[in-house]
């Protein structure tokens, strides 16, 4: 790579050719990050938009003690819809139901700036560490190092699966993962993995800023401008230099700004919870799978989603195992299991070789009944490979909706095949649904009717559910 982008990227002066630098890799490294994660983001906020590509930006989050000196701003926190999805079922139409909404916290620009400049730093060290630990395989989410995505992962879940002749699969789901994080312990897996005994002043900043932070709610910010449509107003909030004018915000900031004070929780969703999220569970990770790898097992956790598989040993079912192993994954500080979530199913080949799923008591090891196992998106019943029905409902569900807006406002068609057909990434830059059903056949070789359906013949459903849709507008 060339010396200029190099000394660009980390802002170098020093008079040496980069390949002759110890820093050399870490800087190509860097340089790519900035390549892919380094534009502006479009939001308005407390200060103005800047982002890693402007070099006094950048100049500012490489100076430790610049950033050991910043006065961090207060996030802005919303509550986000988390409807659920009901797809078409007992003769009703498919439909969402309205749930408690997810609280989302997001952080000014030049702060962004500096947690994906620590990210950075944390993330070339937990890749390391995992390695290291036999963890690498273990701990999928948020992974750099690694370009495997969902169906990547799902299929090596199966795939395992498929090669036993019986086995035990735990499935279990944290609580409120991000929310629970105890700070201490936090800070002392962050001091293990940097190999400090303290965090030195610029990371302690950091550190010090994602978990006291301070969150801002939106509402009051749309109290201050005029009052109408929610999303309308947003829009246009967003289209200003400020979410607020600066006098405005130090005449509030007192009594807007709650910190959070609990002594647990991160913000989700800022460019350092994830890489943190992983920190914390290190010695989790290491012990669980450690445990499972004495059995040949296979151990899987996806950020708060847990996945165990384990042969059957020659006595039968391993219950006392996995109900060992779920004692010590409750006992682990900061996560709470969600018991609606956790199910243990068997799989167990027949006398020709066709694998069936069953759920299985946890106490007594007694059949429940046949079931199928989901996980990451996919459903597997031990035999056929789909996609979770509720994605191609939702699927069909938006895209016809789009479609009946766009015959009320007779506009608006080249975004819904930039959105919903095989043609998305060629209109709009983006992958559609029907560019994840072709990436789920072929990597995992689905047997999947409703999954073929959607890819094929898309573009022509897509003009029909338009037409069908225009038909209904029209005036008798």
């Amino acid at each position: 790579m060339e010396d200029a982008k190099l000394k660009w990227a980390s802002c170098c002066k020093i008079n040496l050719e980069c390949r002759e630098c110890e820093k050399c890799v870490e800087c190509e490294r860097w340089y790519r990050y900035i390549k892919d994660h380094g534009d502006a983001k479009g939001y308005a906020h407390f200060d103005k938009r800047t982002s890693l590509k402007d070099y006094r930006t950048r100049r500012n989050v490489l100076n430790p003690k610049w950033v050991a000196e910043h006065a961090f701003w207060p996030l802005i926190q919303f509550d986000k819809s988390k409807d659920k999805f009901v797809g078409k079922k007992n003769g009703k139409p498919a439909h969402r139901i309205k749930k408690n909404p997810r609280t989302i916290r997001y952080c000014s620009h030049i702060d962004r700036c500096i947690y994906q400049k620590y990210s950075f730093l944390l993330d070339q060290q937990y890749n390391r560490v995992a390695a290291e630990k036999g963890i690498d395989s273990s701990a999928i989410a948020y992974r750099t190092n690694q370009s495997l995505n969902n169906l990547h992962h799902a299929k090596r879940a199966i795939d395992f699966i498929e090669r036993t002749e019986q086995c035990l699969i735990l499935v279990s789901d944290f609580a409120s993962y991000f929310d629970q994080i105890n700070h201490a312990l936090l800070k002392k897996a962050v001091c293990s993995l940097m190999g400090e005994d303290s965090l030195p002043a610029d990371l302690y900043a950091v550190f010090k800023s994602i978990t006291m932070y301070s969150s801002w709610p939106w509402t009051s910010l749309m109290s201050f401008w005029k009052k109408g449509n929610p999303r309308i107003t947003r829009k246009e909030i967003n289209s200003k230099e400020l979410v607020l004018p600066r006098k405005v915000f130090r005449s509030l900031v007192g009594d807007e700004a709650k910190r959070n004070d609990s002594g647990k929780g991160i913000p989700q969703g800022s460019p350092i919870s994830a890489v943190l999220s992983n920190i914390y569970l290190i010695d989790f990770d290491e012990s669980v799978h450690a445990q499972v790898a004495k059995q040949s097992g296979l151990y899987m956790r996806y950020c708060d989603d847990l996945l165990i598989v384990l042969p059957v040993d020659g006595n039968g079912q391993n219950l006392g195992l996995v109900n060992e192993l779920l004692s010590e994954i409750k006992s682990y500080p900061g996560i709470t299991i969600q018991e609606e979530k956790t199910s243990l199913l068997k799989y167990e080949k027949n006398e020709h070789g066709a694998g069936s799923i069953v759920s299985i008591n946890r106490e007594t090891g007694a059949i429940e009944s046949k079931t199928v196992l989901d996980y990451l998106g996919v459903m597997f019943d031990g035999v056929n490979r789909k996609l979770r029905p509720k994605a191609i409902s939702k699927y069909h569900y938006r895209m016809r909706r789009k479609a009946k807006t766009i015959a009320q406002q007779k506009k608006g068609r080249t975004n819904i095949y930039g959105v919903y057909s095989e043609r998305a990434k060629q209109i709009s830059g983006k992958r559609s649904f029907v560019d994840y059903a072709k990436s789920a056949n072929r990597i995992l070789g689905l047997n999947d009717p409703e999954a073929d359906s959607i890819v094929k013949h898309n573009m022509e459903k897509i003009a029909k559910a338009i037409n069908q849709a225009s038909i209904k507008e029209e005036p008798n």
